[in-house]
């Protein structure tokens, strides 16, 4: 069985991976990463874990995108100190 926490943190670097600007092409819009979490729940994901994602963030598809100018731009930590 795979661990709990491997399962919460597989839809969240999902979320993250289709949402990020990446060298090789651009960034999904966060509504279409979402349909994608939800599509594939059940199957790729673990459904209590995608139903907790959705829980925690129900404004996702507000969420910045995440480019690397941006991370640079926040203060040290910025990131360390989101409480999820």
């Amino acid at each position: 069985m795979i661990p709990l926490a491997a399962r919460i943190t597989a839809v969240g670097d999902t979320f993250d991976a289709m949402t990020t600007a990446r060298p090789y092409r651009a960034p999904r819009p966060a509504a279409d990463a979402l349909i994608e979490l939800v599509r594939f729940s059940g199957t790729q994901f673990d459904p209590d874990a995608v139903q907790g994602f959705l829980r925690a963030f129900p404004d996702a598809q507000a969420l910045p995108i995440a480019t690397p100018d941006r991370l640079a731009a926040q203060p040290a930590g910025a990131l360390a100190s989101l409480a999820i």
